[in-house]
Parts: structure tokens; sequence; C-alpha cells
């Protein structure tokens, strides 16, 4: 049998960044990869943000059936590999979590150190905490909670620029 890898997304509410992640790298990954995610300080149960569930119907992408989920332990030990959407939401889950550390990154941390991550590296997520690329609070997912609707499009086009790379890569591994 062999090993899907998952990804696990994480956000503070798990209802805009994370959610969004979540149902575009559904659709982009295919059955290749397990998708889930989670919020740091998440309610359970409630609908995506209406800006970042509008960024997806423009994609051709039905985020209405999406409900919020706390972060859990069992999720973090499931996980290949967590990607956060801030260094807030990486420093809160390695507080928590110090096993974790090589495997948990914010977005850009992780795309960045895909640059030192040889093609035909058979781990890639090992290669990438290899590359020790630090993360940077100035390359956090922009949070359009509360905000115009132009932050929701800058939020969905970094993630989506993100995604186009990550999962290509973690596929691979």
């Amino acid at each position: 049998m062999t090993h899907v890898p998952t990804l696990l997304f994480v956000c503070y509410a798990n209802r805009a960044r994370s959610a969004y992640a979540h149902v575009r790298a559904e659709a982009m990954a295919g059955e290749g990869l397990r998708i889930t995610s989670g919020g740091t300080h998440a309610r359970p149960g409630l609908s995506m943000e209406p800006g970042m569930l509008a960024e997806l119907s423009q994609r051709g992408l039905d985020g209405t059936r999406f409900e919020s989920r706390p972060l859990t332990r069992e999720a973090i030990a499931a996980a290949d590999v967590v990607l956060t959407a801030g260094v807030d939401q990486r420093a809160w889950i390695l507080d928590d979590h110090p096993r974790a550390l090589r495997k948990v990154f914010t977005f850009a941390q992780f795309n960045r150190a895909l640059d030192a991550v040889a093609a035909d590296a058979p781990d890639v997520v090992a290669a990438a905490f290899a590359a020790k690329v630090s993360a940077r609070r100035s390359e956090d997912v922009p949070d359009p909670w509360g905000r115009d609707r132009a932050v929701a499009a800058a939020a969905a086009a970094y993630l989506d620029a993100m995604l186009e790379r990550i999962i290509p890569a973690v596929l691979r591994s």
C-alpha cells in the first residue's frame, strides 16, 4: 500500500486562509494527497469567510460545505507537513508540540525552502527542514477577516501561488 502524504493547513479560526487552502488544494491535488485543516482558536462547524468563499467561486470551486474545525494533537501527529498562514500559528503549534518542528512551516517558509531542495530529493519535507529557512512575519498570508474584499483577493492569489509550487513538490516525495 502506497503512503498518501497528508498536508495540514492552519490559521487562526480555520474560516479564511486555511479553509481556502484546504478547498483549493483538494481540487489541485486530486487523490494524490490527503488534505486537512484546522484553526489554533477555531470553533467547530462555522462557515467560510465570505470573501474567501467568493474567491473560491471565481475559481469554479464550491466552499459552501466547508466547516471550521479546531486544530488537534491528532491532526498534527498525522500530518506529513503542516503549513501555517503565519508566524504566530507556527509558534503556537511549536509551543505545544516541539517534536513537530521538522514538519511545521509557514507557507512562505516552506516555499522558499523548496529553492534548496533537489528535484530528486526522496523526502521533500526533510530536505526543506534541512535548508534551515527562517519564517518571516512579513511573508504571512494576508488575513482577510473583517477587511475589504481586496484583502481576500490578495490572500487567495498568494495562496494559489504557494500551492502551485508546494503541491507538486510534496506529491513527488
